[in-house]
């Protein structure tokens, strides 16, 4: 996988009563893949991935990486705040075909420095997929030093 090319942050459709919108997300994804995007960034930030129900994770990251074309591939956020949860979100977006997944750090606790690093460790260890590290200060409340 080329870590170059342009990648979209994809935003999640959500119908009128707060459920994911698959068909709209899917629909969405194809006229990104239609504009030549290189990969499509799900369940990010932009991707409101801390407002998804986590019975319809599934059924989005199906539905939208069955939708790419022109060689469009998906990178799925699977951040969370504890190891646990995001190794078994890495373990979903790899079994729905993703093709690299990115992680904030554990959030929410603010973990030492030791504990970042085997967090990222067990991830990098449970998938065989790239694995990209999301700093964002401002939403996670600390810094991945450089």
């Amino acid at each position: 996988m080329a870590l170059d090319g342009l990648t979209v942050p994809m935003v999640t459709a959500f119908q009128d009563g707060g459920e994911v919108d698959t068909a709209r997300n899917a629909r969405f994804a194809r006229g990104l893949c239609d504009a030549r995007v290189d990969h499509v960034f799900l369940l990010g930030s932009m991707g409101e991935f801390a407002s998804i129900d986590p019975g319809e994770r599934g059924a989005l990251l199906e539905s939208v990486i069955e939708s790419l074309t022109w060689g469009v591939d998906a990178w799925v956020g699977c951040g969370a705040p504890s190891t646990r949860q995001a190794v078994r979100l890495a373990e979903e977006a790899e079994a729905a075909g993703a093709a690299a997944i990115v992680a904030v750090p554990p959030y929410y606790l603010h973990p030492t420095l030791e504990a970042v690093e085997r967090y990222y460790r067990a991830l990098h260890a449970a998938v065989r997929l790239p694995l990209l590290a999301y700093n964002i200060p401002s939403l996670v409340g600390y810094a991945l030093p450089s």
